[in-house]
């Protein structure tokens, strides 16, 4: 699992959760403020020193830019 916060330039946290998984899929989250704004999951692989990924499901919140600020 990957995890980064990060604050905005509007003082809000952003924080973003990665999960790679050993059977080749992945899921991650990203929300600022505590309120999720995006979800994806489905499966990736490398190729050389790239990573790619296909989504199988993913989830795109409708106020991404009332909860960024915007």
């Amino acid at each position: 699992m990957s995890f980064q916060q990060e604050l905005l330039d509007l003082g809000k946290l952003l924080v973003a959760q990665v999960h790679l998984k050993s059977d080749l899929s992945f899921a991650y989250n990203i929300s600022v403020d505590g309120k999720q704004i995006f979800a994806a999951s489905g499966i990736w692989q490398r190729k050389g020193n790239e990573l790619y990924w296909t989504y199988a499901y993913r989830v795109l919140c409708p106020s991404l830019r009332r909860v960024a600020g915007r």
